[in-house]
């Protein structure tokens, strides 16, 4: 029997400092087999979408082959198919060299596992790296089939927030927003949403940007 692909992956979670000093560490990690992985990424977000609003609902969820979308599930009883997709930090974190690191060349670093070494992260190519993954996804021109809605759904492990509390202000942070532009002015996409999740804090409509899920920060 052939082994199944594997698909290396990070940990991921949330580490709490309570007020009486206790210290609560929530960090898990998906499992490496690739269709495990994907399956158990889908749930999350699945369960995390479904908190949004009781008005719209995933009812079920099944992953398909690898000849077909990723998946097909029910909203709101009407049938949706899904493809879903990582966003990794290869492309913007970056091990430093002994002088980049004495010079400060990064303004910030990530350890993706404890005891692990520091990354620096390059924060343009980190505001652009969603927007690089969409342009990446449109352009393989997905055909939807028997005229079901077509969702994107994008998941990460890493460091990566859309949207959040900046200076007293709930905002858009710039990764958002340059994705949106984006969306705004390519004609070719076939995606009827698109949603991003880092499998830890609540998932974010990224496309369209005017209904469920979406709060308005202007």
């Amino acid at each position: 029997m052939p082994k199944k692909p594997k698909k290396p992956t990070e940990p991921t979670g949330t580490i709490q400092f309570g007020k009486d000093g206790k210290v609560t560490s929530k960090i898990f990690k998906l499992p490496e087999e690739k269709e495990t992985q994907e399956k158990r990424a889908f749930e999350i977000f699945a369960h995390q979408y479904n908190k949004l609003s009781p008005e719209f609902q995933i009812g079920d969820f099944e992953q398909l082959s690898e000849n077909d979308q990723d998946f097909d599930l029910t909203v709101n009883g009407k049938k949706v198919e899904a493809q879903l997709t990582e966003l990794v930090d290869r492309s913007y974190t970056f091990p430093p060299s002994e002088d980049e690191y004495l010079k400060g060349d990064y303004i910030s670093y990530i350890q993706k596992e404890f005891g692990g070494p520091l990354y620096g992260v390059d924060e343009s190519g980190k505001s652009t790296a969603l927007t690089d993954l969409l342009r990446q996804k449109i352009g393989k021109n997905y055909a939807k089939s028997g005229g079901k809605p077509l969702w994107l759904v994008i998941f990460t492990t890493a460091v990566y927030f859309l949207e959040g509390h900046e200076g007293g202000q709930f905002r858009s942070f710039e990764a958002l927003t340059l994705a949106r532009h984006y969306l705004a002015s390519e004609g070719r996409n076939v995606f009827d949403e698109i949603w991003f999740t880092n499998l830890i804090t609540r998932p974010v409509k990224i496309w369209p940007p005017n209904s469920h899920g979406y709060r308005d920060t202007e």
